[in-house]
């Protein structure tokens, strides 16, 4: 049976391996400035600082230190710097108890502070020992339990990631051109196993904010104004007659992780691709995200294998790779281009393009690596067809409008032919969702690398 140190030899499914581990990261960081949003509770972190420093007569890293008191390097806090651990556990005992509290009834992880900083901690060491990997093997130091970290994963990362790291865990076993269903169902159910866990933590949470007895009249008052802007949000991405749909708990587990700032720049990307219009959540919004990760992940392991110090990296690199990292979108990347508005990805393909030229045999390798991203596009070319009318138990034909909670799972139609077209442009039986703005914001990106084919830079 496949063992994980028989993954992690290989250097692709290392490079993988840290890219979900920098998710979490920046999730986790997320997290920490949910808490700390206001100047007073900035204050608190100073305070912190200033103790850890004069306790243990030293200086915080630099790097945490900028991240921690710089607009810009709130940005790209890095939760597994030495340090970070040693500040939260610094905060005074209510302020514990309310990131905890934050973080189960908000955020949806049922785990106490002290649980919290030892998955941060175990994720810590894990994102090191894979960096160092060839030096811990030959020293035979053994590295973080792989299935509790896969569990803590489960507990912070979405499905969707949660599929894309199946994925490289699936490409991993087939690259040692070995077949072990077990070990991959093993993983599976690991991840999800905490995905459900935390779905069920929700269910218990709001359970007991309803329960008046447990709360003070204004924090239950609070709670439910909480649930209402949540009801108010879902109602903006799932309206009445939308379908497919998230319940209440699974839309917020989503739009929690990906961030409502991300949210928004996915909508007015779209926006501008095609004419705006009312935005779904999971037919949109999820759709260009997790694309994005998906090309996010082909950029961080071309970047990562590619053999070439970081000194002789073309111009940019660098910070296209730390927005990767962390959680960014590689289309927004920082502006390399000097254009404005303009959209920035032919200008990020032209410097990863300029890399292959310093790679051994790296035109065929940018080449490999342009026909995965161009692959990536291709998968989101698709309509979705949701029948409008179900057959109860007693055989007659109920109409979904009459019975909402009916609405049979949809249909995916990648060729549009003549028979798929006469058989479901009838509206009355089906709703028909094209995805055009998906579709045509895909194609755009696509042409954007495909110029790079006959003048390697734009």
């Amino acid at each position: 049976m496949i063992k994980w140190i028989d993954l992690e030899n290989d250097p692709t499914f290392r490079a993988d391996y840290l890219f979900f581990l920098q998710q979490a990261n920046t999730y986790i960081a997320t997290i920490f400035w949910d808490v700390f949003n206001d100047g007073n509770k900035c204050k608190q972190i100073t305070a912190a600082v200033n103790q850890i420093e004069q306790n243990g007569k030293k200086q915080i890293d630099k790097g945490l230190r900028k991240s921690l008191f710089t607009k810009e390097g709130k940005k790209n806090l890095d939760v597994f710097k030495a340090g970070f651990i040693e500040l939260l556990e610094t905060f005074t005992i209510q302020r514990k108890d309310s990131f905890a509290q934050k973080l189960r009834l908000v955020h949806v992880i049922p785990l106490s502070f002290v649980d919290f900083t030892k998955l941060v901690e175990r994720l810590k060491d894990k994102r090191h020992f894979l960096e160092h990997f060839e030096e811990k093997t030959r020293r035979n130091e053994p590295g973080p339990n792989n299935d509790r970290v896969i569990l803590d994963l489960g507990l912070l990362l979405p499905p969707v990631l949660g599929g894309l790291f199946l994925g490289a865990v699936s490409r991993a076993i087939s690259r040692m051109s070995r077949n072990d269903e077990d070990f991959r169902e093993a993983v599976r159910k690991s991840f999800f196993a905490s995905f459900e866990h935390r779905k069920q933590a929700a269910r218990d949470a709001n359970s007991s904010i309803r329960k008046k007895e447990n709360m003070k009249r204004q924090k239950r008052l609070a709670a439910e104004r909480q649930e209402q802007k949540w009801h108010k949000l879902y109602l903006r991405y799932f309206p009445h007659e939308v379908h497919p749909r998230y319940n209440h708990l699974n839309f917020k587990l989503r739009f929690l992780f990906i961030g409502e700032p991300r949210v928004e720049q996915i909508i007015q990307l779209l926006d501008k691709v095609y004419c705006p219009q009312e935005v779904h959540f999971r037919n949109e919004v999820e759709a260009v995200y997790e694309t994005s990760m998906r090309i996010n992940i082909l950029i961080w392991e071309y970047l990562k294998k590619s053999g070439v110090k970081q000194k002789k990296w073309p111009k940019q690199l660098k910070a296209i790779r730390n927005h990767v990292a962390h959680n960014g979108f590689f289309w927004a990347a920082p502006d390399i281009s000097n254009d404005g508005d303009k959209l920035l990805v032919s200008a990020v393909f032209r410097d990863l393009f300029l890399l292959a030229n310093k790679m051994q045999d790296g035109q065929r390798k940018f080449s490999e690596f342009r026909s995965q991203i161009k692959g990536v596009l291709a998968r989101q070319k698709y309509a979705l067809v949701t029948p409008m009318v179900f057959i109860d138990d007693a055989g007659n034909q109920i109409s979904v409008a009459d019975n909402p909670a009916r609405t049979p799972a949809s249909k995916v139609v990648r060729y549009w032919s003549a028979g798929n077209r006469s058989k479901f442009l009838n509206s009355t039986n089906y709703r028909v969702d094209k995805r055009l703005r998906v579709i045509h914001l895909m194609r755009q990106w696509s042409r954007d690398i495909d110029d790079l084919k006959t003048t390697g830079t734009k």
